[in-house]
């Protein structure tokens, strides 16, 4: 079984394509017997992506026999005058991280959780906390 992040482009502009997008997710895993759980930290990469465009990447696969927890931590790519940005949980850039932040796997069923986060100007500040939605 496989399972797959998506990454998508909602810049303003038509010609707001990113360049080098790089998403940052933590793993956590384990097999459904046990209750021991280990966590790797996994970097996708897509080399190009469209104005309001999305893309899937294949995370990883697995049996089914086991548990995961994946969770979008940050992501960083290059726009059209080469400038870099990065985005990570927790911080003020934490609003380009929106939709779906987290996905658990467990008997056979996938849960996918929302954070949504407002975008755009004069956004106030605030960090999506465990429990919220």
């Amino acid at each position: 079984m496989s399972v797959y992040g998506w990454v998508s482009n909602y810049q303003r502009h038509p010609l707001g394509f990113a360049l080098f997008v790089k998403p940052l997710f933590t793993v956590g895993y384990g097999t459904r017997t046990s209750r021991e759980q280990k966590f790797a930290y996994l970097e996708a990469f897509v080399p190009y992506l469209e104005h309001n465009k999305s893309v899937g990447i294949e995370l990883f696969r697995m049996n089914r026999e086991h548990r995961a927890d994946v969770r979008l931590v940050g992501i960083e790519f290059y726009d059209l005058y080469d400038r870099r940005h990065q985005h990570w949980f927790g911080d003020k850039g934490t609003n380009a991280l929106h939709g779906r932040l987290r996905c658990d796997y467990r008997d056979g069923r996938f849960t996918s959780i929302p954070g949504a986060r407002p975008r755009g100007p004069k956004v106030v500040y605030d960090v999506e906390t465990e429990g919220s939605a």
